[in-house]
């Protein structure tokens, strides 16, 4: 700082590099304006003179260039050059009030103890007046016999026998360690039982069914006979998915039957839309675009031999046919054949 206010105030000093005698007397200046000691000499404290000084609890020796400024004897020489001090503090002893207040929050300290103390000066040991952990009388536990625990050991069958007693209960024995479990022996089959045809269920083709429910309806009076015609759809055509939709469900006519497709474990695809935009559309489009989408994705990794049946009479699934026909299927079976005279209505009695 005494550098630039050399420099703005343009004094030039012989030592432009260094502390010339300028700057060496501003230094000096500034140090002697902001020392609070007014019985400083004007020379200087010499640091022989200062050997030893107290200030409160304090001792220095060695030179006496600082300050400490919780000392408030105006009369010290020595604690207001405590930033240059090159000297050994030592503190002797603490401050009146400081002991003071120590002891008080000792004795507060002691009395929380004490009042802590009674409260907890019961041991929960002193509840149990018996031996072991038996309360009250006095009396000692009743110790097992361990003879009779010897001879029940002793009298129990071993692993290789037929049953066991616990309490005078039966227990039947479980099947050996190396016992195959009824799953495999289900599927490899056992001497009155013959295996069944794994691979026959395992590489049977996973194939889809497709039924467009809004254009081929299942008349009213055979409502009750959709679970078996589902189960028999799944038997005929080897199909482990079946695929429906229907645009606003709610309020659908078929909402019943749609109830019992989802209790026979079948896909129904809902889409929900105004009546108008329904309308404007065409009245299956929003369900054919669903049953559209879902056989496109089941195009997409079609399984090798999968069958694929569409129950509609609708032509606009013809696109899909062709695709599923390009990709090496097998041709798609439509169990509905008004489907190439594009009539309006299927009568699946015949299914």
């Amino acid at each position: 700082m005494i550098h630039a206010w050399m420099f703005l105030l343009k004094i030039r000093d012989n030592d432009r590099g260094g502390h010339g005698d300028k700057f060496k007397a501003k230094m000096k200046e500034i140090n002697e304006a902001t020392c609070p000691d007014v019985q400083r000499p004007t020379e200087g404290y010499p640091h022989h003179s200062l050997p030893l000084h107290v200030c409160g609890g304090w001792t220095i020796t060695g030179h006496t260039i600082g300050s400490v400024r919780d000392c408030q004897d105006p009369n010290c020489n020595w604690h207001m050059h405590l930033k240059h001090c090159a000297g050994v503090f030592k503190k002797v002893k603490e401050p009146e009030e400081f002991t003071k207040k120590l002891a008080e929050k000792e004795a507060r300290k002691a009395k929380r103890q004490k009042r802590a103390g009674g409260a907890s000066a019961t041991s929960i040991t002193s509840f149990l007046t018996g031996a072991s952990d038996r309360l009250g009388d006095g009396s000692s536990p009743a110790q097992p016999d361990m003879q009779q625990e010897t001879a029940a050991v002793a009298e129990a069958p071993s692993a290789g026998s037929t049953g066991a007693h616990i309490s005078g209960q039966p227990i039947q024995p479980g099947p050996p360690a190396n016992a195959p479990s009824a799953t495999a022996s289900k599927l490899k089959g056992t001497p009155d039982r013959p295996a069944q045809d794994l691979d026959t269920h395992i590489s049977a083709p996973a194939g889809i069914i497709i039924w467009d429910l809004e254009n081929c309806q299942v008349p009213v009076t055979y409502s009750s006979q959709i679970p078996a015609l589902i189960k028999a759809l799944r038997s005929r055509f080897r199909a482990s998915r079946v695929v429906t939709a229907a645009a606003n469900p709610s309020i659908s006519p078929l909402t019943e039957q749609l109830h019992t497709l989802t209790y026979c474990d079948v896909e129904v695809l809902t889409y929900f839309r105004p009546a108008k935009a329904c309308s404007s559309e065409g009245k299956h489009s929003c369900a054919d675009y669903m049953l559209k989408r879902a056989l496109q994705r089941h195009l997409v990794r079609p399984f090798p031999g999968s069958q694929i049946t569409l129950i509609s009479s609708d032509a606009d699934f013809k696109p899909e046919i062709h695709h599923a026909q390009a990709l090496g299927l097998q041709r798609p079976s439509c169990i509905c054949s008004a489907m190439l005279h594009h009539q309006e209505s299927v009568d699946l009695q015949a299914v």
